[in-house]
């Protein structure tokens, strides 16, 4: 059970790490981090944030 909190604590720090950024530097910090979790689960939480910061971009 800690390692989820560890998990998920980790990926609520990314969000909001990601959500400091501007928008363009947002999308390619995304981007970057996509592949680097390539090999994980959260796969999908990166292709939902690439979807919404290249919506966002300016």
């Amino acid at each position: 059970m800690s390692n989820l909190i560890i998990v998920l604590t980790f990926v609520l720090v990314l969000l909001v790490l990601f959500a400091s950024l501007p928008p363009k530097r947002a999308y390619d910090a995304v981007n970057c981090f996509k592949i680097l979790a390539g090999a994980f689960s959260i796969n999908k939480l990166c292709e939902a944030l690439i979807e919404y910061f290249r919506n966002n971009k300016k």
